[in-house]
């Protein structure tokens, strides 16, 4: 791989000269897999909201409406409810 570089760039006081380093030379790894990376990125969200639906099913599954949520140890239902709060008037 031909790394071109010409001299004249220089981010945030960090030439080349003096770091010896190419700013972009991690990113220029990446050049010939730009087809694969919306992939992977899309894959990547996939495994999040899987994993955070998951935890949203197993809370409301041991949820006990008697008990505060925060005894039985809640973490995403009570953020989820309240931005749901926001949009839904909730009448108890």
């Amino acid at each position: 791989m031909k790394m071109l570089f010409n001299g004249t760039l220089a981010v945030a006081g960090c030439e080349q000269e003096t770091t010896n380093f190419v700013w972009w030379a991690g990113n220029a790894l990446l050049l010939n897999l730009s087809s694969e990376l919306p992939g992977a990125h899309v894959a990547h969200a996939g495994i999040i909201i899987f994993g955070v639906g998951a935890t949203n099913i197993f809370e409301a599954a041991h949820f006990l409406p008697k008990k505060p949520m925060y005894e039985q140890g809640l973490i995403l239902l009570p953020h989820l409810l309240n931005i749901l709060s926001d949009k839904v008037r909730i009448i108890a």
